[in-house]
């Protein structure tokens, strides 16, 4: 019986310890006890300014699989009106059509991601011959397409969070790959300089004015696909002509210190976290992790931990950004973002905020690759105008021409690699999931 009532009373001193920690724990993390917004933090939350809704791409992207008979920017509108109505029910099914109208044709039409290949536009165009795509539909949504690309504004709803549905960028990449594969067959050449140039325009656009980092990555790899179009059209029609290949030029320009630096998409993503923590943190009673979680103390550390490097990160100059992934401590890489420890329970330094900590601890991602990715495209830029600088030289002078050229290795200033057997010109990406390859 004794041994009986000291089981009983360790059992109650350890159970009345665990209350008082669990106690401790809840109470420190009551809402009078969260922190204030830093500054920083409250200038990036400020609200956006939205452009005219017939000039925002925004809306014509989220119509484009509309109904035939129904305007793509009127129904891209009124689904995005449906969104901000039910987002907090969590009903996101009125951002997408009852009815794939589309999946004909989409489905005829094979991947191919032109970061890794270098003949994509041609792999369809000979698909298009062999098998045609006779639909209506899809000369609809072409004309769509066109019509999108028209557009000069783009601008995101300011109520987005990290989980909220996201746009058809598959559909309106896949009649892009479909318009580029169609433009290799035009003999006109300024009929494909158009073709290239309206593209080429409203991807840069995009690249400048999208507001989250997905915008900005189907941007990259938009332009990444017209520079491999123009590659293979110049191959396909031999083109040698000096006034052609000086057009072609134009279009080639480099990415200017505002397109390479895509800190504002990482600003965004706060601004799209800030909201998740709103509706997080509310959400009391499905989770009762948020009974441990300050949301402004949260949102503080992201910054702190993400956003704040990542901003500078992507305003370094290609060569700052090259030396700085590049940096090494006692063997190891030093940046960019270590995995961040899971807090430990009734830790003294994890109780305060748990929650948050937990939730941060998840959050983590080489973020760096996508700014690499950039400064990527930007070289292939400068692969593409070598090509072009060769297109009237003598087979004999190729080696001596790119060794001598001004278009070099956008991170060692080395010439460019020449594979003479594949006939390819290329140098080494940064981020290592892309191919910076030109076919001569």
């Amino acid at each position: 019986m004794k041994n009986l009532s000291l089981v009983k009373k360790i059992s109650f001193s350890f159970l009345a310890v665990f209350l008082v920690l669990l106690f401790i724990v809840v109470f420190v993390n009551i809402s009078i006890f969260d922190e204030e917004l830093e500054p920083e933090v409250v200038n990036l939350l400020q609200p956006i300014v939205m452009p005219r809704d017939e000039d925002n791409a925004f809306y014509a992207i989220w119509g484009l699989e509309a109904a035939t008979h129904m305007n793509m920017v009127e129904t891209g509108k009124a689904l995005i009106l449906n969104y901000q109505l039910n987002k907090d029910r969590k009903e996101h099914d009125g951002l997408s059509p009852a009815k794939d109208l589309d999946i004909h044709w989409k489905e005829e039409i094979e991947n191919c991601v032109a970061r890794k290949q270098s003949n994509c536009s041609s792999l369809l165009n000979a698909q298009l011959h062999e098998i045609p795509i006779k639909s209506e539909r899809l000369e609809l949504m072409l004309a769509r397409y066109r019509q999108v690309i028209a557009m000069q504004e783009f601008q995101q709803i300011d109520d987005y969070t990290i989980t909220s549905p996201l746009p058809p960028y598959g559909t309106l990449m896949k009649l892009k790959r479909i318009n580029l594969a169609q433009a290799l067959d035009i003999s006109d050449f300024k009929y494909f300089y158009a073709i290239l140039k309206n593209d080429l325009v409203f991807w840069k656009m995009l690249l400048l004015k999208g507001d989250s980092l997905l915008d900005k990555m189907i941007a990259v790899a938009s332009i990444w696909s017209d520079l491999h179009t123009i590659s293979e059209y110049v191959t396909k029609h031999n083109i040698t002509s000096i006034g052609q290949l000086s057009d072609l030029r134009t279009l080639l320009n480099p990415l200017t210190p505002e397109e390479l630096n895509i800190g504002e998409s990482y600003i965004f993503e706060q601004r799209a976290f800030d909201k998740y923590l709103t509706s997080y943190a509310n959400d009391k009673t499905s989770r009762p992790l948020n009974w441990l979680f300050q949301p402004k103390a949260t949102l503080n550390a992201y910054n702190r931990l993400f956003t704040q490097q990542l901003v500078q990160l992507s305003a370094q100059s290609r060569m700052d950004f090259y030396e700085t992934i590049r940096e090494t401590h006692n063997g190891k890489l030093v940046c960019c973002f270590k995995e961040l420890e899971q807090p430990r329970p009734f830790s003294p330094s994890s109780i305060y905020n748990y929650g948050g900590k937990l939730l941060l601890s998840n959050s983590s991602f080489q973020a760096q690759d996508y700014i690499a990715r950039v400064h990527d495209l930007n070289g292939m830029l400068s692969l593409m105008r070598l090509k072009l600088s060769l297109q009237s030289i003598d087979k004999s002078a190729l080696t001596s021409t790119i060794l001598k050229s001004k278009e070099r290795d956008p991170y060692d200033n080395q010439p460019m690699d020449y594979n003479e057997i594949r006939a390819t010109l290329g140098f080494n990406c940064l981020d290592k999931s892309s191919v910076c390859l030109i076919e001569l």
